[in-house]
């Protein structure tokens, strides 16, 4: 008995910790406060936007979650049960029309100041995970305003790499260099030199620069 009561305990855990996760991942990407004639909604208006992204690997319900323009009423206007895809982006007009029915056009039931005010998305706990407080700047009529993103490459070549490489003294390579041409030759009998990567131009040694005297 206890052994199934642990691993029911387990499995409450385990559930609250994706749970927590998909609340980590739903956050308000981008929204547009003043909107000049940019996106339009299905009456023809054009009013002011809120954008949300589901940054994680799975489906996240939005049922429980709330939009809300009020620090002092966080839960103003309920999202529809509905998921947003991994990776997904979902618009939110904000027009002060207040239509929340899944797998149509959403409408909180607030409008943006394009002068500044508070702004939040707020998960089911009841705390926001994207909050604009106590304002978000004056904005631009037709320039959204967001949350910068960091973006993770990968490495294709690794250092170390074998590679050929040659330094053209002339524009002889025309395109014949992306095979589009014909077989690319980059022998050494064509001139290319066998290196490692990384190749390039060195990172120092050269003369020393003096600084600016001014920034204009």
């Amino acid at each position: 008995m206890r052994t199934v009561f642990h691993g029911f305990l387990f499995l409450l855990s385990f559930l609250a910790a994706g749970s927590l996760r998909a609340q980590e991942d739903i956050v308000i990407s981008e929204f547009l406060a003043v909107n000049d004639g940019g996106l339009s909604d299905a009456d023809g208006d054009s009013p002011d936007w809120i954008e949300l992204y589901n940054s994680g690997s799975e489906a996240a319900p939005l049922g429980g979650w709330y939009l809300s323009d009020d620090p002092e009423d966080l839960f103003k206007w309920p999202l529809p049960a509905m998921n947003l895809g991994a990776g997904s982006y979902l618009v939110v007009f904000a027009s002060g029309k207040d239509r929340r029915v899944a797998g149509e056009e959403l409408h909180t039931n607030f409008s943006l100041d394009g002068d500044g005010e508070y702004l939040a998305l707020v998960s089911p706990a009841g705390i926001p995970s994207t909050e604009f407080a106590p304002a978000f700047p004056r904005q631009q009529g037709g320039f959204s305003f967001g949350r910068g993103e960091s973006q993770v490459g990968d490495r294709l070549v690794r250092e170390g790499t074998g590679a050929r490489m040659l330094v053209p003294s002339a524009g002889f390579l025309g395109l014949s260099w992306n095979g589009s041409l014909a077989a690319f030759n980059d022998s050494e009998i064509a001139g290319w030199l066998p290196v490692t990567t990384g190749i390039g131009y060195p990172s120092g040694g050269g003369p020393p620069v003096e600084p600016p005297i001014g920034y204009w």
